[in-house]
């Protein structure tokens, strides 16, 4: 009944912006997409733009009655719309399959904005009043999750050097805290391993600033995390910040960082291999400051939203243009 509620309300809602007439609407997800695209592009009617952030799969919507609903009748529609927008080129190839689509998706990466200048450190701020001045900090960030490999991370401190310090920014739920201490306790790593918590948004960068080394480790569970060279804000986050990165293999993540020269790719399963990465990293500064380097000029130039999304809104200013002269 709460979801039949949200559902009335939801709809209601977007039924009195339409009513607005808008030149340009953007629908994100599947629910905000079936509804959006339920009739034919009209003449006059607005730009009708689909953003999805998740693969289009049914499976992964199977919890929701109403998700599974609107899943279906979006990919029965979706040819209708006039740009549909993904994070990953092969959700993107994805979508192309099932919505049997007559043009590609357009790619759009789920990269940070600009980030012009680099934040003052909190995190050293933080290790320095907890008496931690190791020069070796291995930073994760995120919601602690058992597809963030985090077991294997810390089961490779084995093989790191001795003065490292691996910290934890982020939070989960109290049953995954209470395996990943228990672990921590069996490896004898409890003296080098810190959990900060959850950290304001805006000062999740801080946070990280200082780290010398960035983990951005996805377990392929479903769809979604095996297609998420694109979509992972966390590898285009560290890379904003000139922060090397150990990161998993997996389709699209060759080319995006590790031909770029912005990350090094392990098997995630491979505790070993993982360990002598990180520890590749740790014992060679030269390596990990000119990759860092090359990260953040990456980062400057490609991958940020202002420059992932210019190509939309240069298909909206045609669009519009055309509009115009249909009005004229």
């Amino acid at each position: 009944m709460a979801n039949m509620r949200w559902a009335y309300r939801y709809f209601r809602e977007f039924g009195r912006q339409i009513a607005e007439s808008p030149d340009v609407v953007v629908a994100y997800e599947p629910d905000a997409a079936a509804q959006l695209l339920q009739s034919r592009a009209r003449s006059g009617g607005p730009m009708r733009i689909v953003h999805l952030h998740e693969t289009p799969d049914k499976a992964l919507y199977g919890g929701s009655g109403i998700s599974r609903i609107a899943v279906r009748l979006m990919l029965a529609r979706l040819n209708r719309a006039d740009a549909v927008i993904l994070p990953d080129a092969d959700r993107a190839a994805y979508a192309v399959e099932v919505a049997k689509l007559s043009r590609p998706p357009m790619v759009v990466m789920n990269c940070p904005p600009v980030l012009a200048t680099l934040p003052e450190s909190k995190l050293l701020t933080w290790l320095s009043e907890r008496g931690i001045t190791s020069q070796r900090v291995v930073h994760f960030q995120g919601a602690i999750g058992a597809e963030r490999g985090l077991t294997k991370i810390i089961e490779s401190m084995r093989y790191w050097p001795t003065d490292s310090v691996f910290v934890i920014v982020g939070d989960g739920s109290p049953t995954v805290l209470e395996q990943l201490h228990t672990l921590i306790a069996r490896e004898g790593v409890a003296s080098r391993v810190f959990f900060v918590g959850r950290v304001p948004y805006a000062d999740v960068f801080s946070y990280a600033v200082g780290a010398t080394l960035g983990i951005t480790l996805v377990e392929p569970l479903d769809r979604n995390t095996q297609l998420c060279a694109g979509a992972s804000n966390k590898r285009f986050e560290y890379a904003a910040l000139g922060i090397p990165q150990i990161t998993n293999s997996g389709p699209g993540m060759r080319r995006l960082f590790e031909a770029p020269g912005i990350a090094t790719l392990v098997d995630v399963a491979d505790v070993h291999m993982l360990g002598q990465a990180i520890a590749q990293i740790l014992g060679n500064a030269s390596l990990a400051s000119s990759i860092g380097a090359r990260a953040r000029s990456l980062h400057l130039s490609l991958y940020n939203y202002e420059a992932q999304f210019a190509p939309v809104v240069d298909r909206i200013r045609v669009w519009m243009s055309g509009r115009m002269v249909v009005k004229a």
